[in-house]
């Protein structure tokens, strides 16, 4: 199960007793734990410590690194998801993780590389459903 989760979950957790009842728990970010529940469970429940944000940047935002940019901050603070080009020029992206991580991120994002201009950034905050085990490109 590490192999799966290696580029999102950091620091595995000691924990005494059977209270994680077969499930690791792991360090997501600022001391935050999150636990992971078997492959199987994983896909018919929801992450109780994990979020989901589905955002939306305009601005100066393509053709300026802003992607490799995201990826970049998003490996660093453990976050999984994808990033996409819209074709009105804007930037699509769908991220998991922490909370605490993911509020980082959006401000990284609002930001971004020097080359960029971002004017605005939408975040949308939803539940974590899974089926990411990396930050890609598309």
């Amino acid at each position: 199960m590490l192999r799966d989760l290696k580029d999102f979950a950091r620091v595995p957790v000691q924990q005494n007793g059977s209270q994680n009842q077969g499930r690791e728990i792991f360090h997501c970010d600022g001391g935050e734990k999150c636990s992971w529940p078997s492959p199987r469970a994983r896909t018919k429940s929801k992450f109780k410590y994990m979020h989901r944000i589905e955002c939306v940047v305009t601005g100066k935002v393509q053709g300026v690194f802003f992607r490799d940019f995201a990826k970049e901050n998003a490996d660093e603070l453990g976050i999984v998801g994808d990033i996409k080009n819209q074709e009105d020029g804007s930037v699509f992206l769908v991220a998991e993780g922490g909370k605490s991580a993911l509020e980082n991120f959006i401000t990284k994002l609002s930001k971004g590389p020097q080359s960029a201009q971002v004017t605005n950034v939408s975040v949308a905050w939803r539940e974590a459903v899974g089926g990411y085990n990396f930050f890609s490109i598309s």
